[in-house]
């Protein structure tokens, strides 16, 4: 038996079976719960995840919420993460994609239907807004706890950007 390879090309960093990138949060725009994240927001709580010498967990959906097979169980390793001009940048590798939620997780991605990127934070550091036409709050720091993977992110421009994939067929 031959086997053929396929690989769909990406702007992704490199060939591996189940990398992307994308945002997790996006600088600028007004989220779903009135907020605004200010650029270097994440700067300190980046410096402090790197003087762990590791990031943020991935996480599916915040944890689950009750789902047994995803409660607070990372979906994933975040590989790089880091703030530029659009927002935090992340680059991650899905893990465990052999088993069922893997294999649906990483599907959900390629098909576009999963797209979506939410951060897990406290506030630190914050402006309230006075005016209706002002944001609730501008987000001038923050505590970086978790960046998951989710179907509808609070701040519509954080997107999955890329996703890698590899397909073996036997013929």
């Amino acid at each position: 038996m031959d086997r053929i390879e396929i690989k769909f090309a990406t702007d992704a960093v490199d060939d591996k079976t189940g990398e992307f990138t994308g945002y997790g949060a996006a600088f600028g725009n007004i989220d779903a719960h009135g907020d605004v994240i200010a650029r270097g927001a994440f700067k300190a709580s980046l410096r402090d995840w790197r003087t762990r010498k590791e990031l943020p967990p991935m996480l599916l959906q915040h944890g689950g919420f009750g789902m047994v097979d995803t409660d607070g169980i990372p979906i994933g390793k975040w590989t790089a993460m880091e703030e530029d001009e659009a927002g935090l940048r992340v680059e991650g590798r899905l893990i465990n994609l052999d088993t069922d939620l893997g294999k649906r997780v990483y599907g959900a991605m390629r098909e576009g239907v999963l797209k979506g990127l939410s951060i897990g934070y406290r506030a630190k550091k914050f402006v309230l807004g006075t005016k209706p036409t002002e944001p609730n709050r501008t987000l001038e720091a923050v505590d970086l706890f978790e960046v998951s993977v989710v179907t509808v992110p609070a701040n519509d421009r954080a997107r999955i950007a890329a996703v890698k994939s590899y397909a073996e067929m036997t013929i």
